[in-house]
């Protein structure tokens, strides 16, 4: 229902058009139920989930049907990529955003992410990492606050909870750091995230 709340929030703020997928059935074990929704604005911007990532492609394909209805042909593209090995030329990008992405990785990729990342900003590119925080007091049945474990599993995907020196630690070599807090999730009070804004060196 937060979700939904979310959505509707999000819409009546749009200035522009929306493309909204909503689960409608599933067969077998899911990430999401059905009435899960996931909007996506024409600048790219998603509110809400329908998957663990396995559906987000065909999501992606009919949000790009609906940018010639949007008079946003050749101006916006929706693209689905491996994020160890980004489709896009060096140095072409301004600023970089991740919410959710980095934390679903395993350690031995953190470092071919990071290059990625460093490889498609342009010098003195600005990238915003928001993660699962270690602060979290709930997460499912895992409670990385009141443990020393801070990696889980769930519906096959892997989830790691950083500490704030930990991240910053892992892009040293290439970015340094901007601002950095924690904040509660604004879908559940239990869950921490941890927002970090790093500048490319």
């Amino acid at each position: 229902m937060k979700d939904l709340t979310d959505i509707l929030n999000a819409y009546q703020k749009i200035d522009g058009r929306a493309a909204l997928a909503t689960v409608v059935k599933i067969v077998g074990t899911a990430y999401r139920k059905p009435g899960a929704r996931l909007l996506i604005r024409s600048d790219g911007s998603t509110v809400g989930t329908i998957s663990g990532g396995c559906l987000e492609g065909d999501v992606v394909e009919k949000a790009n049907e609906n940018i010639v209805d949007w008079n946003l042909e050749g101006k916006l593209k929706f693209v689905e990529a491996d994020v160890l090995n980004i489709p896009f030329v060096d140095g072409g990008f301004d600023a970089v955003c991740d919410f959710g992405l980095f934390e679903t990785l395993y350690k031995e990729d953190w470092i071919k992410y990071v290059n990625e990342i460093n490889r498609v900003l342009k010098p003195g590119g600005l990238y915003l990492n928001v993660s699962l925080s270690r602060e979290t007091h709930h997460f499912f049945e895992f409670s990385p606050k009141a443990g020393a474990d801070v990696d889980f599993e769930k519906y096959g995907i892997h989830y790691h909870f950083f500490g704030e020196e930990e991240i910053k630690t892992i892009f040293l070599d290439k970015f340094e750091v901007i601002s950095q807090k924690t904040e509660l999730a604004k879908t559940n009070g239990k869950i921490v995230l941890l927002e970090t804004l790093f500048q490319k060196k």
